[in-house]
């Protein structure tokens, strides 16, 4: 007899609701919402966010775009996406 891979509803919440979540290996997908389940979904919502940065004087990177491009791919959440694009200003900020 083999471990069932029935995922329980409690295994995904309860990880969420603690704050004991993780990042993905890499080998598993990422899971979306609703509203950005698709690619054309979390490129608009990319298009309106740089939209809305630039109108503020944000600067969009070569390496910030290439992390909110792996989250349009779907091969990490919005938030990996955001720290990945956040460190590399961190980085920048120190060096400068």
């Amino acid at each position: 007899m083999h471990a069932s891979t029935t995922v329980h509803r409690y295994q995904v919440v309860r990880p969420i609701l603690t704050g004991n979540n993780t990042y993905f290996s890499g080998m598993e997908k990422p899971t979306f919402l609703p509203q950005e389940a698709t690619e054309a979904q979390r490129r608009a919502i990319m298009q309106r966010t740089f939209a809305a940065g630039i109108a503020q004087g944000a600067i969009v990177t070569a390496e910030t775009e290439a992390a909110y491009n792996r989250y349009i791919a779907g091969e990490i959440t919005l938030e990996q996406a955001t720290n990945l694009a956040m460190s590399v200003y961190q980085k920048q900020a120190v060096h400068a």
